[in-house]
């Protein structure tokens, strides 16, 4: 995103897929992650003191994750693009295999961390000199798959975007992803969002924590206008998916997800043109 600053949530994220075990997360570790990482669960402990029973972010983080993660194997694709990567490991981890090409996009700044902290370690330098794994700085709205991949089918991954696009942008970005997988069958959309009716109300101390977020990214915030689950499927079967489902963590019983510690609440979604 070309408005506020996004890098602080890939913070916290990194910490959460180390926390959460992920292959190749600990890449990622550095003081700056792991200061956001401990400030934010602060406050979100103060939030479950007041709210027993709350979401917990950390473990509802792992869980997105690693549904993105199942789907996206089981999509029968070759070639991914995760946009807005931020620091995540997904590719690091996709790219394993030779015949798998993945494209991390998101805004040069955020690129040229991950570039930095991967060049901190051996392991991080061989993931850097992979063939098939590339890091391209561009704005997930200006997205154009005819110049970053080959032909056939791709899996586009968008994890911790869709929140912070009001209804307008998310709408766009529909349009532009559906216009584009439509040419390329077997393509697809995975994305993850809870509509804004699904979540608690945020109560004082869920009010500190966006504005906790607010300072972080310079003014950027949640969405809230998302409406419900079948709002948001008319809106991508308005843009053009003609497939649209989605998933909590107990339909996906094949996916072996990590146990939460705390309670889950996130939901994924797959999308075909």
């Amino acid at each position: 995103m070309s408005e506020g600053d996004l890098s602080v949530t890939a913070q916290y994220t990194s910490q959460a897929w180390i926390r959460g075990g992920f292959p190749y997360a600990e890449l990622f570790d550095d003081p700056g992650s792991q200061r956001v990482f401990g400030a934010t669960n602060s406050v979100m402990g103060l939030f479950a003191w007041f709210r027993p029973g709350a979401p917990s972010l950390p473990d509802s983080l792992i869980a997105r994750h690693a549904m993105l993660d199942h789907l996206g194997r089981s999509s029968g694709c070759r070639q991914f693009v995760e946009v807005a990567a931020g620091l995540s490991r997904r590719g690091a981890t996709f790219s394993e295999e030779p015949e798998c090409a993945y494209v991390e996009v998101d805004l040069p700044g955020m690129v040229a961390t991950k570039e930095r902290l991967l060049g901190e370690s051996d392991r991080g330098r061989a993931v850097l000199a992979r063939a098939n794994l590339r890091r391209v700085g561009m704005d997930a709205r200006e997205l154009e798959l005819d110049a970053l991949l080959g032909e056939g089918p791709v899996c586009c991954i968008a994890e911790g975007l869709l929140m912070y696009f009001d209804r307008d942008t998310r709408q766009a970005f529909f349009a532009r992803m559906a216009s584009q997988l439509a040419a390329r069958p077997g393509s697809q959309l995975i994305f993850d969002l809870v509509p804004a009716t699904e979540q608690p109300k945020p109560g004082l101390v869920g009010r500190m924590l966006g504005w906790l977020m607010r300072r972080f990214t310079q003014g950027r915030g949640f969405e809230e206008d998302q409406g419900s689950r079948e709002d948001l499927v008319a809106e991508l079967r308005a843009a053009g998916f003609e497939q649209v489902q989605w998933f909590e963590p107990a339909d996906l019983t094949d996916a072996q997800l990590p146990a939460p510690s705390g309670v889950v609440q996130t939901l994924v979604w797959r999308a075909s043109a």
